[in-house]
């Protein structure tokens, strides 16, 4: 397994938030990342899979299952809630990182 490092730095406008990524391999080690969260985890969770734009991510349902934490894929605009986790849908890379190809 791999090993998991993340950093909390508490955000400057009152919410906390806790980023985490992983190339496609890394589900097992968010998977386990997740399972040891606390239900009353005083931050979003925010975790971004590398995947090709045209799958179908079930990466919600998978930490959901994992921890006492819910999960669902980001939306644009919607609130962030401390306790949740969110996750990046598929999507083609952005602009600058088309750029560092």
């Amino acid at each position: 397994m791999r090993e998991v490092h993340a950093m909390v730095k508490p955000a400057s406008r009152g919410r906390d938030i806790i980023v985490v990524g992983a190339s496609a391999g890394g589900v097992e080690a968010l998977v386990h990342l997740v399972s040891g969260l606390p239900a009353g985890l005083p931050a979003a969770l925010f975790v971004v899979l590398h995947v090709p734009p045209s799958s179908r991510s079930r990466l919600p349902d998978i930490l959901a299952r994992a921890g006492p934490l819910p999960a669902a894929h980001a939306e644009d605009g919607a609130p962030i809630v401390p306790g949740h986790i969110y996750v990046a849908p598929p999507r083609p890379a952005p602009p600058v990182a088309r750029g560092l190809r």
